[in-house]
């Protein structure tokens, strides 16, 4: 997975780190005052709530 913010870029390798991923992305993927731009999100979506319960606020999807 790519993280971007204004100022870093971040790559998240996520199998190694899968017990990790959903408490510390859950905040930021459900936070709207945060825009998230995703590309094609429609797998992504379903693999972020089936596998870690987050749901993603405010998402610009550039594939739709």
């Amino acid at each position: 997975m790519q993280i971007s913010t204004r100022t870093e870029d971040f790559v998240v390798d996520t199998l190694k780190l899968r017990i990790h991923i959903g408490p510390h992305l859950r905040e930021l993927f459900k936070d709207p005052s945060k825009r998230k731009v995703m590309h094609g999100a429609d797998k992504d979506i379903v693999w972020l709530q089936r596998d870690f319960g987050i749901y993603v606020c405010n998402l610009f999807d550039t594939g739709q």
